[in-house]
């Protein structure tokens, strides 16, 4: 970690490498070595980290978050969409989630989407969007619902 505060970004790749080698199954070190990756520029790297990460543990909103920028780092928007909203599904009130999966969208120009993010929009921006809802302000998980389905065809897998 000294490393890794200090800047010294080779080193501390190293040293998580080093970590994982002793300790293969724990994801906190995957994400770790993922983001010093990420830190010091090397997104790529990074995500292959993060997928390890996930794989010992699927819902792990953090690293979720990590993969999502490192996707959007590398202009690849769909695939930092499509981990955006996975990261929403396990955590909704992440707001600097919403604030990043903004910033995909509008790379995808999907205006469209972005107006639908905020989670102060209004049952009638919902109705407009062709939404199925009737009442009050929706609530972060029917947003993050919405786009999931409006994105979709945006963004397919």
């Amino acid at each position: 970690m000294l490393y890794h505060i200090s800047s010294d970004f080779d080193k501390a790749i190293e040293a998580f490498k080093n970590a994982v080698k002793l300790k293969p199954d724990d994801p906190a070190l995957w994400n770790k070595l993922g983001a010093t990756q990420a830190n010091s520029s090397r997104s790529s790297d990074a995500v292959h980290a993060y997928k390890r990460a996930l794989q010992l543990r699927p819902a792990y909103v953090r690293t979720l978050a990590n993969l999502a920028i490192s996707y959007a780092n590398q202009g690849m928007h769909e695939d930092a969409v499509r981990t955006y909203l996975t990261t929403l599904t396990h955590n909704p009130d992440a707001n600097h989630v919403w604030s990043y999966l903004r910033i995909s969208l509008s790379h995808l120009q999907r205006e469209d989407l972005i107006e639908l993010s905020h989670v102060s929009c209004t049952v009638q921006t919902l109705e407009a969007a062709g939404s199925q809802t009737s009442g009050q302000q929706r609530s972060n998980g029917a947003t993050l619902t919405l786009i999931s389905r409006c994105c979709a065809s945006a963004c397919p897998s």
